[in-house]
């Protein structure tokens, strides 16, 4: 009689299932949305959100993806910060779905990204600017392809990843806290400065590099790689710092 029941009640769960997943399906939309801010060098994404960054000539942002979605997305500008953000008077009971949607953004320059939570910033083009700073508060993600600089500050503090692929700039300073990664290719940076405090790991690799400066606490790791002037390290804990593949030119 027990496995009567249980079969029931798991036909009746599965049937549930696939009333409120057809429900879902049947009610997307895909559709686009531009939304018209004021001119924006800074960016906070507070949400699970895809982000998707140009810089341009122009400042523009368009949504793509589920309608019902993009009616929840709150889009503003000050002038100066562009944030991006859920309105939770419209979340309903199955909102869940901010991977349903992409934002794309474009400005003419960018000095700051803070991805407040799950959210994704990402860039695949080149982003040229004086000072640039990167912040992940949760298990979100910053990756960026092409960076040019003067001064670059990234930190990562949580799960997250914060990720470089080509970095040219005067002055590097990494700081992570937590469980989350830092990886970057930079090229001719003349001061490095790591910190990473956690069970993180930092990995970089460096190209004809100045002086690099490491500091380690707790279980993390810190791999570098490639060719530097001159390097310093300080490690309190358990965790690890790889220079086996970094050749020191004096």
């Amino acid at each position: 009689m027990k496995k009567v029941i249980l079969a029931v009640i798991a036909l009746t769960v599965s049937a549930l299932t696939m009333s409120v997943s057809a429900s879902v399906l049947h009610d997307r939309d895909d559709v686009q949305e531009d939304r018209n801010v004021k001119n924006f060098h800074k960016v906070v994404v507070e949400g699970g959100y895809d982000v998707h960054y140009l810089q341009g000539n122009t400042v523009s942002v368009r949504l793509v993806g589920d309608k019902k979605e993009i009616n929840r997305v709150l889009v503003s500008s000050d002038g100066a910060t562009l944030k991006i953000s859920r309105n939770k008077r419209t979340s309903g009971l199955f909102s869940f779905k901010d991977d349903d949607l992409d934002i794309y953004i474009t400005s003419p320059d960018l000095t700051s990204v803070i991805v407040k939570g799950s959210g994704d910033f990402k860039s695949q083009g080149k982003i040229d600017s004086d000072n640039l700073s990167l912040t992940v508060l949760g298990s979100g993600d910053i990756s960026l392809y092409n960076v040019i600089c003067d001064n670059l500050y990234a930190k990562m503090s949580g799960s997250g990843d914060v990720e470089i692929k080509q970095l040219r700039c005067s002055g590097a300073k990494y700081e992570l806290v937590g469980s989350g990664d830092i990886s970057v290719r930079q090229s001719n940076v003349r001061a490095t400065d790591i910190s990473l405090k956690g069970s993180g790991e930092f990995k970089g690799y460096l190209k004809d590099c100045g002086k690099v400066k490491c500091n380690l606490v707790g279980s993390g790791d810190i791999r570098l790689s490639g060719t530097a002037v001159s390097w310093e390290q300080t490690k309190l804990g358990t965790g690890t710092i790889n220079t086996t593949q970094l050749r020191v030119n004096r």
